[in-house]
């Protein structure tokens, strides 16, 4: 069994890691962008998956509908989002990145991944599938609402 002192640690290291990313994606959000982090990760959902109606952003940024509604607005008006008819239901609309919220989205992701390129050039192959196995897993967890017991 690991020593209780390794494990403090690395959580430690986690949580370290953690609110510096968080703190980095406001800066970005903010720099980059010119918004907040809610608006930075619908640009980004959207820019992952494409197009995509006010629910399914409010779904994914867990927020309601209204409030979806004054965070497109915003980002309409910034010019970094427009609305579009849906292709098969006129009751909806999709949301979708202007050319210059794909430029700044993309500016984003670009920053963001060489922090993260840098911090694994010097991973052995091993070390990179450990890491690997590591994020996914806890992403996996994470992301499992179902989960409610976590203890070991």
């Amino acid at each position: 069994m690991e020593d209780v002192g390794e494990d403090q640690e690395l959580l430690l290291a986690l949580r370290d890691l953690v609110m510096a990313a968080e703190r980095e994606r406001l800066r970005m959000a903010r720099e980059t962008l010119g918004v907040g982090v809610n608006e930075m990760q619908a640009c980004a959902f959207i820019a992952a998956s494409g197009p995509r109606t006010p629910s399914e952003l409010a779904d994914r940024l867990q927020i309601t509908t209204a409030s979806v509604t004054e965070l497109v607005d915003r980002l309409q008006r910034d010019d970094l989002v427009s609305r579009l008819p849906h292709p098969t239901d006129r009751r909806k609309l999709l949301v979708t990145l202007t050319p210059d919220g794909v430029r700044k989205t993309e500016q984003v992701q670009e920053r963001f991944g060489a922090i993260m390129a840098r911090c694994t050039t010097d991973l052995t192959t091993g070390e990179r599938e450990a890491v690997l196995n590591f994020l996914r897993n806890a992403a996996a967890l994470m992301n499992d609402t179902s989960v409610t017991d976590v203890s070991f």
